[in-house]
């Protein structure tokens, strides 16, 4: 929603329902309000511990959307972030408890999945079609660096 007008102006992004017109954004809002709801009274019936990871996944991905994906670093840590949370999210739903090793790998490999997208997003074939404002601030040796510390910890 706070894209709509720069999502116009691009060539696949144009068509999405807020950017087009088709939704406004007060419905785009009403429309998420009552499905977050949903998925946690949903997330709830099913185990409260599921409820309470929806929640700060919804907690997170409201933040991310706001302000942390204009921050370096910050923006690939929340993405990392959400990979965890439904993992943990499986944990829950299924009452099985997660090690502290899984969590560690499983936060390993988002970042490694995370920083391999800004890599590829910076330095690929698409580098003069950048879109991120936070990308520009990214070098090709933090990146590397990031990947491989990452790797290590997987």
């Amino acid at each position: 929603m706070r894209d709509r007008a720069h999502d116009r102006h691009h060539p696949r992004k144009r068509s999405r329902p807020i950017a087009s017109g088709e939704l406004s954004p007060r419905g785009a809002l009403a429309i998420a309000a009552s499905l977050a709801i949903a998925g946690l009274a949903l997330a709830a019936a099913v185990h409260v511990q599921l409820a309470a990871v929806g929640g700060g996944y919804l907690l997170l991905t409201a933040s991310y959307s706001l302000w942390w994906r204009r921050v370096i670093v910050a923006d690939m840590l929340a993405i990392a972030g959400g990979f965890v949370l439904r993992a943990a999210a499986g944990g829950a739903a299924t009452d099985v408890p997660l090690s502290r090793w899984f969590l560690v790998v499983t936060s390993c490999g988002a970042i490694f999945v995370v920083a391999g997208k800004r890599y590829a997003e910076l330095f690929g074939e698409t580098r003069s079609k950048l879109t991120r404002t936070s990308l520009r601030r990214y070098s090709s040796p933090a990146l590397r660096a990031t990947l491989t510390v990452a790797a290590v910890g997987r």
